[in-house]
């Protein structure tokens, strides 16, 4: 599927997409993944998800919002372990 970047002109799905994105960015601030858990990028990773998952388009905004707290607690959860070891890795390296 291509993406839909038209569902971004929707007010409810920004308002989820946006919903979403604090709530996982809330739910990371005081972890060790805070780097990859920033509102900004959460945000712009939600509205990538937005338009490019049809599974995701026409749904109501609650549930829509739902949907990407767990799309992006998996982005934020599955890619964690790979950047901590690389910022450990580059640490040593500069010790």
């Amino acid at each position: 599927m291509e993406a839909d970047w038209s569902v971004l002109d929707d007010a409810d799905t920004v308002a989820a997409v946006e919903s979403a994105a604090a709530i996982v960015a809330a739910k990371y601030r005081d972890r060790a993944v805070n780097m990859l858990a920033e509102y900004d990028d959460l945000r712009q990773e939600g509205f990538i998800l937005a338009a490019t998952k049809e599974r995701l388009q026409g749904l109501d905004p609650s549930l829509l919002t739902f949907r990407l707290v767990q799309e992006l607690n998996g982005l934020v959860k599955y890619g964690a372990p790979k950047a901590s070891a690389t910022v450990y890795l580059s640490t040593l390296e500069d010790a």
